[in-house]
């Protein structure tokens, strides 16, 4: 189990507010194992040239699925700060999340706006159309701008975070949402990262074009039965704790059970919880301790909730690869177990044999002075 060390919160912090030194870590990426390993394969599959236009990543809610994209956003600008300045009119990554709509049905009209927003679109409320014989279709004038801006704009990826609100709809017009996706890709050559639960998945596997054009990368919680995994979780323990502004370091590690059972492994929860208990205690002007975390813990029903959620969608991904090894064998590209053959009549008949001869050799051992089983007269002093 990792051990408490210094703090590692800066000296210029130390010199601010409360409310302003909780706004600092509330604003800090923690970086752990899971978040590096997923940083780096997207960082990877979205570096032009981007060969599948569709990438999808799913987790837990909570996992920390927006500070990845948060990481990798600030990364891309980094790297692209000559060409900024180069070509003004020139927008490395941007994106949008995806809103719960308020009648139950996703609304597109909702997202091409937003999304022109996020390409710093001009005079959005100014756009006018040209005036046509057939009817106006609102939804198709507005992506039609939408795939101007991003043509003109042209970023070398457009994230959509809580992608899973693009299920909003209803099922029999769910494959509708795919296509457009697909087509919009199709049309800008504008690669997509779509981030969210894993109902993203149900998404995917309507399309077989739209899975074909995507991969899909999981961003897992940890899973303290696995040795690795719990060192992990432990660790991301002791980088909260050392970075919380407080001058008596807590000791959060030594409750990592109840910490983990609260959070299930994921990390994003556990960060926003620390906070809420960090404000309470702050308030107590009391170092933040055990009792803090009790009192702003989440009903243990909706950890249950949660926790059910998580299992179906890892049992969803656990699909996808049982399904990988049924196709294996359909295809013949690897050999079904073959069924235990019955012995050959012969062996059968000998088998069978030898195992009555031990029948009755059993039978016939008897104690000594043990009759042989007969039946006795009923009244023996009656005459015959």
């Amino acid at each position: 189990m990792p051990t408490a060390t210094d703090s590692r919160v800066p000296d210029d912090v130390w010199a601010l507010s409360w409310p302003e030194q909780l706004d600092w870590f509330s604003h800090l990426i923690l970086t752990h194992d899971a978040l590096t390993v997923v940083s780096r394969e997207l960082q990877t599959i979205m570096q032009p040239p981007v060969v599948q236009p569709l990438v999808f990543l799913v987790g837990p809610s909570g996992v920390g699925k927006s500070t990845l994209l948060t990481k990798l956003v600030t990364k891309v600008y980094h790297e692209a700060m000559s060409g900024m300045e180069a070509d003004p009119s020139w927008i490395p990554v941007t994106g949008v999340e995806l809103v719960a709509p308020d009648s139950g049905t996703f609304d597109w009209l909702d997202f091409y706006r937003r999304s022109l927003q996020a390409l710093r679109e001009p005079l959005i409320d100014k756009k006018s159309f040209p005036k046509l014989p057939r009817p106006r279709d609102p939804k198709r004038e507005w992506r039609a701008c939408f795939e101007d801006a991003l043509k003109y704009r042209r970023p070398e990826f457009f994230f959509i975070d809580e992608a899973q609100h693009l299920l909003k709809i209803r099922r029999r017009n769910a494959i509708d949402q795919t296509d457009s996706l697909k087509s919009l890709v199709s049309h800008t050559r504008v690669p997509l990262l779509l981030t969210g639960t894993y109902d993203v998945l149900d998404l995917v596997d309507l399309s077989e074009q739209l899975g074909r054009r995507g991969q899909v990368r999981h961003f897992p919680r940890y899973d303290v039965s696995n040795a690795t995994d719990r060192k992990e979780f432990q660790t991301f323990i002791l980088t909260v704790q050392t970075h919380l502004p407080f001058k008596v370091q807590p000791d959060l590690v030594r409750h990592w059970r109840y910490l983990y059972q609260q959070t299930l492994g994921v990390c994003g929860v556990l960060h926003d919880w620390v906070i809420a208990a960090s404000k309470l205690a702050h308030a107590e002007q009391a170092p933040l301790a055990l009792e803090h975390l009790e009192r702003t813990e989440r009903r243990w029903t909706t950890v249950e909730t949660a926790y059910k959620e998580i299992v179906k969608g890892e049992q969803k991904m656990q699909t996808a690869i049982a399904t990988r090894d049924r196709l294996a064998r359909e295809l013949g590209l690897r050999k079904a177990a073959a069924p235990e053959s019955p012995p050959p009549p012969h062996q059968a008949e000998t088998d069978q044999s030898q195992s009555s001869a031990k029948a009755n050799a059993k039978a016939s051992k008897k104690k000594p002075g043990q009759r042989k089983p007969s039946r006795d007269p009923v009244n023996p002093l009656s005459p015959a």
